[in-house]
């Protein structure tokens, strides 16, 4: 296990799935017109949804994707990662006001 800030898990899959790889791509070299800080911040005083993840859904999709990863079942790992991703974006379109990205 990775030294992590607060109480995140953060873990080094290198060794366990070598084949395992994560693309990053930026499309734009422009500074966003809303910081992730002050978007997050928002979105925890403005989302409900934000607030009903943390309290039901986020552990049990750490346990999820953990032995997704520990198993490695890509398809498992891909859907939940997806869910994860479209449900975060969510967040966004419920915060006020409302968000739905830069530019």
């Amino acid at each position: 296990q990775l030294a992590c800030p607060l109480d995140l898990r953060c873990h080094s899959v290198e060794n366990h799935w070598p084949e395992m790889r994560v693309l990053v791509a930026i499309v734009s070299d422009h500074s966003k017109e809303t910081p992730s800080t002050v978007g997050m911040q928002t979105s925890v005083q403005t989302s409900p949804l934000l607030t009903h993840r943390a309290e039901h859904i986020v552990e049990e999709r750490m346990v999820a994707i953990e032995k997704a990863i520990l198993e490695r079942d890509f398809e498992t790992f891909g859907r939940i990662t997806m869910q994860d991703s479209n449900q975060f974006h969510a967040t966004c379109l419920l915060r006020l006001p409302r968000h739905t990205g830069d530019r």
